[in-house]
């Protein structure tokens, strides 16, 4: 992902921090999916010409939390509830915005689908910083 993101917006590097235990169950592809839509909202989203942070963390039996953060513009606190609805956009339409409003839908639906979740902050001074929280394994329901 590092090198696909650098090779296409050389001015945005991304820095990955891993640390901990980060073995799990989940499905490698829409794990890859749910990053790359992070990613690219923080390359369309953030400030040109800074970097965008990825860490993932795992600790103990809790599971493995991934927090993707950029510089810029924060999400206004009035769309901040709808971040993750479907064909809606955070910000004020800019002429470098893109895309139908689905990228953060998706990555919503893929944590949960893996028994996660995701949440976002942002603020002028701190950024913008979504973070995903996943268990090691995704509850299976059994039916009776």
């Amino acid at each position: 992902m590092r090198d696909e993101t650098e090779l296409t917006h050389p001015e945005r590097p991304l820095l990955i921090e891993m640390t901990g235990d980060l073995i799990g169950v989940w499905d490698r592809d829409r794990l890859y999916q749910l990053l790359a839509n992070l990613v690219g909202n923080a390359v369309q989203h953030g400030e040109p010409q800074s970097a965008i942070q990825m860490r993932i963390q795992g600790g103990g039996t809790e599971g493995v939390v991934i927090e993707v953060a950029n510089r810029g513009e924060p999400i206004p606190p009035a769309a901040m509830p709808h971040i993750f609805d479907a064909f809606r956009k955070g910000r004020t339409l800019a002429p470098r915005t893109q895309g139908l409003g689905l990228g953060l839908f998706i990555a919503q639906q893929i944590a949960r689908s893996h028994g996660g979740s995701i949440t976002a902050t942002s603020s002028q001074g701190d950024g913008t910083t979504f973070r995903v929280c996943l268990p090691r394994e995704v509850a299976v329901a059994v039916s009776a």
